[in-house]
């Protein structure tokens, strides 16, 4: 009788799998037909659409009025300041007007707040830290469409604000409000060009909202007990933060064609050793090579700066236009009545010597003092073939994988990089590549000038990055930057405008207690250029981005998980069967697969970084720091763990280690992971660089 019956449950499985099998063709088929029949969108595009509808259910309401009426439904949620869009006009060159949308920045945060979530939480904790907060202010252009083919009559300014008190969580883009999205082609048009945008936006705080004296109140989100009086959160204006192109429209900064570049300085002078090049800020500039200390700057006070623009404005009424412009031209101002420093109603809010802050990495990763030193060594050296093989040995970090750092040394790239004059790459590329790079250079030539200069550079930027850490002072960085400095010049090679910033961080870090960067604003840059790409609308162009932006950053704000930094499992799921045995070795009253066991491919780690299924990481130990490679992530009542295939030190060195690999697995937890690192696998065994703050 059982056989008779497990006869017949074979037969009965074995054609339901035919059913299957005959079924596929039939699915295939109508999925086609459904991706044909909608408007063009990538496989993941509609694959991300598709389940999102299978997992949730199809929204009633679908229509693209519809999609405009959700939108203003949002907005109106802030609008407890005013309409959450606000529409001023601004003065143009030939002295017309020309209407431009803004932000309402007060109302935005209203809205956020009451909604709730991680933004509600985040605000609120730092507020109990701090009695008043500081706005910081990010613009660049955006260049929408294919990147093989841009077009840059639609290059677009798009201005970003945040809270410098967020801290580490100034890394998320979550954290950056759109404040405007205009065409650079109407920027231009300006009288002051972006000077008097940002102009518009600090008399909107400043001086209608007042939010440094009156603040913004804030309400509680539905359901939680209001506090009595509301809280009110004071800004005050921290700093702009910017590449040298904004910061030159943004201060009003006459560059090259003026006889200063820096208006921090007042002993620095553009005097150009050789034609300029392409790129502006590539241009030598002698004099950057004499003054290679900050104590040989003599630095110009804020009163000066003001009273500089005083005079400029009082000339303006008497000196004739060729004589004007020679002024211009000497005091490195490119005038405009429209522009911040002419308007001498904001000098209490604006102190320029506090808000020109400069980014360390355009100073030396993006086109900066990182991408030509590595090109002068390599060059000097003559290895870049060798380095190309050398690093295509080698294993990144999951995390970040998608930067084909070998690619950058390889021989087509060459003549790309000698054409430039300095390694061509973008600046998560370069970052990415500086471990493998440094690694091959200091086992090459490590006492050579130019390779000590690049070794200088190096720990420059592993000092930027420890700054999130508290672990590194002002005074360590500006040892750092004069030691370059030095080196830089006894290599003989010429010096340019980012040499000059170098001289300023330390003095940024020391007055804001803060370094951060611009990766964050360059990723929050590709949604505004894939918006911008898609709008074909050039009369509300503007208006189509601007809210697409806002009811962006509102959503991802209101989302209970945004900003959470907390060591957890990344995309859990219900751990298979197969799992059960190792389950049962860490949690011995596991009874079986189905009893709240969790497996992840990926995790969050104390660092704040992240790791994944194969990559290899440093563990935590008493001796300082173990290494394995990641089977994978298991969960059971908030109790996260790391299997790890289990490596044994051979040999521990200053900067990198070789392990021996072992068949054993092992069970840490997930907060001793330290780190994933780059790692290589050879006849020696498996070596991996350590990082700076482990070494």
């Amino acid at each position: 009788m059982f056989s008779k019956m497990k006869t017949m449950d074979s037969q009965h499985l074995a054609f339901e799998c035919h059913t299957l099998a005959m079924d596929r063709p039939a699915k295939l088929r109508k999925l086609h037909e459904f991706r044909h029949k909608v408007p063009f969108a990538s496989k993941s595009a509609l694959e991300g659409f598709l389940k999102t509808v299978k997992d949730e259910g199809l929204p009633e309401l679908i229509t693209t009025k519809n999609m405009r009426e959700a939108s203003n439904a949002l907005f109106d949620q802030c609008s407890q300041s005013g309409p959450l869009v606000f529409k001023q006009a601004l003065t143009t060159i030939e002295g017309g007007q020309c209407s431009i949308l803004f932000t309402n920045l007060p109302s935005w945060i209203q809205g956020a707040y009451s909604m709730g979530g991680g933004f509600h939480h985040l605000l609120s904790k730092t507020m109990e830290k701090h009695s008043k907060l500081h706005l910081l202010v990010y613009a660049d252009e955006v260049t929408p469409g294919n990147v093989l083919a841009p077009v840059t009559s639609r290059k677009t300014w798009a201005l970003y604000v945040s809270i410098k008190e967020f801290q580490t969580h100034l890394q998320s883009t979550e954290a950056w409000i759109t404040i405007c999205v205009v065409r650079s082609s109407i920027v231009n048009t300006l009288d002051g060009n972006l000077s008097q945008l940002l102009k518009i936006l600090l008399h909107h705080w400043f001086t209608t909202h007042m939010i440094h004296l009156a603040g913004i109140q804030l309400f509680e989100p539905p359901g939680q007990p209001q506090c009595i009086p509301h809280k009110r959160l004071f800004l005050s204006l921290g700093f702009f933060i910017m590449d040298g192109a904004a910061h030159k429209y943004a201060f009003s900064i006459k560059g090259d064609s003026g006889s200063r570049f820096c208006c921090l300085c007042k002993n620095i002078f553009l005097a150009k050793t050789q034609p300029s090049s392409e790129d502006p800020e590539d241009v030598p500039v002698a004099t950057v090579s004499c003054f290679t200390k900050a104590s040989h700057l003599d630095l110009a006070s804020n009163d000066e700066i003001w009273s500089s623009w005083s005079r400029m404005l009082a000339r303006k009424d008497t000196e004739t236009a060729k004589s004007f412009k020679m002024w211009e031209q000497a005091t490195g101002i490119s005038f405009s009545l429209h522009a911040i420093l002419a308007d001498p109603s904001l000098q209490e809010h604006f102190q320029p010597t506090h808000v020109l802050f400069h980014d360390w990495m355009h100073a030396l990763l993006c086109n900066g003092c990182m991408s030509h030193c590595i090109f002068h060594v390599l060059s000097t050296l003559n290895c870049w073939d060798n380095l190309s093989g050398w690093m295509s040995c080698w294993k990144v970090p999951t995390v970040w994988k998608h930067f084909q750092v070998v690619s950058l040394f390889q021989t087509k790239r060459l003549e790309k990089h000698k054409k430039a004059n300095k390694l061509t790459s973008t600046a998560s590329e370069l970052l990415t590549a500086l471990p493998l790079v440094n690694h091959y250079l200091t086992t090459l030539a490590p006492d050579s000038t130019e390779i000590q200069c690049f070794k200088s550079l190096n720990h420059l930027v592993e000092l930027m990055q420890a700054t999130w850490h508290q672990q590194v002072t002002p005074e360590e960085i500006q040892i750092c930057v004069e030691s370059i400095l030095a080196k830089w010049k006894a290599c003989g090679w010429h010096m340019f405008k980012k040499h000059h910033w170098l001289l300023h961080i330390a003095s940024n870090f020391a007055r804001h207690g803060i370094l951060p960067n611009c990766f964050c604003m360059e990723r929050k840059n590709k949604c505004v250029g894939k918006i911008a790409t898609i709008v074909r609308n050039t009369q509300v162009f503007e208006k189509s981005v601007l809210e697409d932006m806002l009811a962006s950053d509102l959503t991802m704000a209101s989302k209970p998980d945004a900003f959470d930094n907390t060591i957890a499992l990344l995309n859990p799921k219900p751990a298979p069967k197969k799992f059960f045995a190792l389950g049962k070795a860490i949690w011995p009253d596991l009874e079986d697969a189905c009893q709240g066991l969790k497996i992840a491919h990926h995790a969050r780690l104390k660092s704040g970084s992240t790791c994944s299924r194969g990559d290899v990481v440093l563990v935590a130990s008493a001796t300082g720091f173990d290494a394995g490679e990641v089977a994978c992530f298991l969960s059971k009542d908030n109790q996260d763990m790391c299997i790890l295939h289990i490596f044994s030190l051979k040999e521990k060195l200053p900067k990198h280690c070789v392990w021996e690999e072992m068949q054993s697995q092992e069970g840490v937890h997930l907060n001793a992971i330290l780190a994933p690192v780059f790692h290589c696998r050879s006849n020696r065994g498996v070596t991996t660089l350590t990082p700076w703050q482990w070494q």
